[in-house]
C-alpha cells in the first residue's frame, strides 16, 4: 500500500512538473506567414519615384490596389452574374492608382508592363483589365518597364490620358487644366 501511495505521488509530481515546464516553455511561433521584403519590385519602386516627381501637386500615388477596390460590377447584372464579374476582379490588382489629393477620388490606374507582359496569360489578363477599366470610364495607363524614364514624358502621358477621360455630359464643364488644378 505504501508503494502505491509512493507511485501516485511520483506520478503526480511528474504531471505537475510537465505542466510547469509547458507553461514556462516559450511557445513556438507560427510559420503560417512570412514578411515580404518590400511592397514593390525594384522596377515598380523606381517607377514609383518617377511618378511622384511627374505628378501635379494635386495628385497622389497609391500602390498595389485591388481592382475590386476601384471597380464594382454593375447592379443590373443580377446576383449570379454580379458575383461572377466580382470574382474576376477580386484577386487582381493594379500597380498604381492616381488620386485627387484633396478627396482621394480615383483619377486613373497605372500598370507597369515588364517582360511578363508578352506572356499569353498576362496578355489575356491585361486585355480583360483594359476592357473593365474602359467600361467604367477610368483611364488605365500603361507604361513599359525600362531602365530610366523622363518625368516630363510620364507627366504628359498621364495628363493626356486624363484629358481624354473628362466627362462628356454637356452639363458638366471641366477643362484639362482643371484636372491638374
Amino acid at each position: 500500500m505504501d508503494n502505491l501511495i509512493y507511485i501516485f505521488a511520483v506520478l503526480g509530481c511528474l504531471i505537475v512538473l510537465r505542466l510547469i515546464k509547458s507553461l514556462l516553455k516559450p511557445s513556438t511561433p507560427r510559420a503560417d506567414y512570412i514578411l515580404n521584403k518590400a511592397l514593390f519590385s525594384e522596377a515598380e519602386r523606381s517607377f514609383y519615384g518617377v511618378l511622384n516627381q511627374s505628378l501635379p501637386d494635386e495628385m497622389i500615388v497609391m500602390g498595389k490596389v485591388r481592382v475590386a477596390d476601384i471597380l464594382t460590377p454593375h447592379k443590373r447584372l443580377g446576383k449570379s452574374k454580379w458575383q461572377a464579374a466580382f470574382n474576376k476582379i477580386a484577386y487582381k490588382h493594379v500597380d498604381f492608382i492616381l488620386c485627387d489629393k484633396h478627396d482621394l477620388s480615383i483619377l486613373a490606374a497605372i500598370e507597369l508592363d515588364d517582360k511578363s507582359y508578352r506572356a499569353t496569360k498576362t496578355k489575356s489578363r491585361d486585355a480583360f483589365l483594359n476592357d473593365a477599366f474602359e467600361s467604367a470610364n477610368l483611364p488605365l495607363i500603361r507604361f513599359p518597364a525600362q531602365r530610366s524614364y523622363i518625368p516630363t514624358a510620364v507627366r504628359e502621358k498621364i495628363l493626356a490620358a486624363l484629358s481624354t477621360s473628362l466627362p462628356t455630359d454637356p452639363t458638366v464643364s471641366m477643362t484639362a487644366s482643371e484636372v491638374t488644378r
